[in-house]
């Protein structure tokens, strides 16, 4: 569903905004769509990085009714709020790697759930999430899921907020370009941001459909149809 599409962008767009001298989360301009941060991404010299990574995790349509079009969309959204550090990759004996795994005390909890608090204030209430607010219809539910393995001792730094948001179904035009919500959104959109460019590269995507004028109409007596299985009796001109 690309509702699901236009939701996560929009989310990028909020928590990175373009052009703006200050950035509304801890985590700066690290900010990451559909993929983790790297490790040029994660300054070594400091203790811990805040990062956040959006990405589209499920979408679902249900019928209302018999009429196909009739539905209610459901996209579920997953953002990734992490302390970012840079670890050696022991298991896979390869360069280095980023993981949520700054070191366990009361401070970078502390920062975490600020991290988390300030995403979930931006895309909930604050007008600089208002971008987000315009694409979906409402969130339904929010989950919050701390990652740990306490057998083994470990307790990553990252939480994981799931969105579970009420969405138009896609509606597309006989006259290509975008379908909707991700028209709109495209519009809406600063110029020079990057959810911007990348919805006018999928716009190019849709072509338009070539839709073959109508010429004539024809009607006949379905009690007495036509020979030779030509279902036209009465043909009208519509140029007359």
């Amino acid at each position: 569903m690309l509702a699901g599409e236009a939701a996560r962008l929009a989310i990028v767009e909020c928590l990175r905004p373009t052009g703006a001298e200050t950035l509304p989360t801890l985590a700066g301009e690290n900010v990451f769509d559909s993929i983790a941060a790297s490790i040029n991404d994660i300054d070594e010299e400091l203790r811990y990085v805040p990062t956040v990574a959006v990405y589209t995790r499920e979408a679902t349509v249900d019928r209302r009714g018999e009429r196909y079009a009739d539905n209610n969309g459901r996209v579920v959204l997953e953002i990734v709020c992490d302390l970012s550090v840079i670890v050696d990759d022991e298991d896979g004996g390869g360069p280095p790697i980023t993981a949520p795994m700054a070191a366990t005390d009361a401070t970078a909890r502390l920062a975490l759930a600020a991290l988390v608090a300030q995403v979930r204030r931006i895309l909930e209430f604050d007008p600089a999430g208002a971008l987000f607010r315009y694409v979906i219809k409402g969130i339904d539910r929010i989950d919050e899921e701390t990652m740990s393995v306490p057998d083994l001792g470990l307790d990553y730094q990252r939480v994981v907020i799931r969105l579970t948001c009420a969405v138009e179904d896609d509606g597309y035009t006989v006259a290509g370009d975008l379908p909707e919500p991700l028209k709109k959104l495209r519009d809406a959109l600063p110029a020079g941001s990057y959810a911007k460019a990348k919805l006018t590269a999928l716009g190019e995507m849709f072509a338009a459909i070539v839709v073959v004028p109508l010429q004539s109409v024809a009607i006949y007596d379905a009690d007495a149809p036509p020979p030779d299985g030509d279902p036209v009796a009465i043909e009208e001109d519509l140029d007359q």
